[in-house]
């Protein structure tokens, strides 16, 4: 019964995630009304799940919670001696390992999280049609850029539901179809709201998932280079034409922007982004925790803790790496993927948006919670063996190095 509620509770929770973003709701009183209720909604489904045995037992989730603990201490040094944070940068942290957690104790139910991904990808699809309706008056956005709409928030939502059915598509048959068609649609939604960062993250996951399920022959004949001709010119045809002024629009079109082609396409946040790096070069202890340094709201989520808080940043930085290596290492563990890797594999969009955003990959608020939970199941699922008789969790790699060993000496 528990773990039926649980299920409900998640589903309710994405659900009203995804109906935030509507124009009716989003950053209207509604809104702020929503995101407490989907805490309230995860909360229920975390007590009724817990285990802080699996959670304690998990060497990432344990640095995870030091990592929180330290910054918590440090941000109260800093109230104390009247100097400037950012509590989000906590609360972000906070809300990932809640939610991570939230994944992990979760019974590993692989059609359920198969099914959530699709339903939420659905309603994220719906969800986006209807604001570029409403703030476009059309499904054609050739020069509108929803700046002040959730267009970043929007475009990771979607983007993130994408990759997980495209991850799935790829490792199941069971509804390939219906995940890919999904998927389509929600990929056209993100050049519709030009939502470039989450967009290029979408195809380098799209990119590795392909490289890494495909066994790629090359059989050099007369077809094979005439093939690759007939596409190299068709591709030309096409982007000289329609396609290429589209692709123009879609990176240096739209309005608030400059006529530079280096600020068009990274709307001034290289800019912002190197006179964050001076300023840390010449602020390294203290940056702008004493006094602001004037620079507008940086799109790294490294440099941007490092102007913020200095050396004091290191928690953050340190962490920040160490998961991005615990992702990688959790997708490149073997060459062909299984189905449970979803997580980590979903995983690698954020990390790539957060080198242009600054709450990525964390945040901002709930966006994360698909990535988050399904990390959770896939550290369940394929890092840790549980085994429910003597309560003890192995992990994978260390019983692989076992049997390695063991091998080596029945050899000998």
């Amino acid at each position: 019964m528990n773990s039926k509620i649980s299920k409900i509770a998640i589903l309710v929770a994405l659900t009203i995630i995804a109906a935030s973003y509507l124009p009716w709701i989003y950053l209207k009183p509604a809104y702020y009304i929503f995101r407490y209720v989907v805490m309230a909604v995860l909360g229920v489904a975390f007590v009724l799940t817990c285990s802080f045995k699996r959670i304690l037992s998990s060497s990432f989730l344990k640095i995870f919670l030091v990592t929180i603990a330290v910054v918590f201490v440090e941000f109260l040094f800093f109230k104390i001696f009247s100097l400037k944070f950012h509590f989000e940068d906590l609360s972000q942290l906070i809300i990932a390992f809640f939610c991570l957690t939230l994944g992990m104790n979760m019974e590993p139910n692989l059609k359920f999280w198969t099914n959530a991904s699709y339903y939420f990808t659905v309603c994220l699809v719906v969800m986006g049609l209807i604001n570029c309706g409403y703030y476009a008056k059309g499904f054609y956005v050739p020069e509108y850029y929803l700046l002040n709409e959730g267009k970043n928030q929007i475009g990771a939502l979607i983007a993130i539901g994408a990759a997980s059915l495209f991850f799935f598509g790829m490792k199941s048959k069971e509804m390939r179809t219906h995940f890919w068609i999904i998927f389509f649609l929600a990929f056209e939604i993100l050049l519709m709201i030009r939502a470039r960062s989450a967009f290029f993250a979408l195809l380098a996951c799209v990119v590795l998932v392909i490289i890494k399920e495909s066994n790629w022959k090359w059989k050099w004949s007369p077809k094979t280079v005439l093939s690759i001709i007939g596409v190299v010119f068709i591709s030309y045809i096409l982007y000289t034409g329609f396609i290429g002024n589209e692709l123009h629009t879609f990176f240096s079109g739209g309005k608030n922007l400059h006529t530079n082609a280096s600020d068009a396409l990274t709307s001034n946040r290289l800019e912002r982004d190197s006179e964050g790096m001076m300023q840390v070069v010449r602020h390294p202890l203290s940056n702008e925790l004493s006094k602001s340094s004037g620079i507008k709201l940086i799109h790294n989520y490294c440099i941007l803790r490092l102007v913020r808080y200095g050396v004091w940043s290191l928690p953050f930085i340190l962490f920040y790496i160490y998961f991005g290596v615990k992702t990688l290492c959790g997708v490149f563990k073997s060459w062909r993927m299984d189905i449970t890797q979803v997580g980590f594999v979903v995983c690698c969009l954020p990390f790539i948006v957060s080198f242009f955003e600054p709450s990525f990959p964390y945040g901002p608020g709930e966006v994360q919670l698909l990535v988050f939970l399904l990390l959770g199941y896939s550290m369940r699922s394929y890092i840790p063996l549980y085994h429910p008789e003597n309560d003890i969790e192995y992990k994978v790699w260390y019983e692989e190095l076992k049997d390695f060993v063991v091998s080596k000496k029945m050899k000998k």
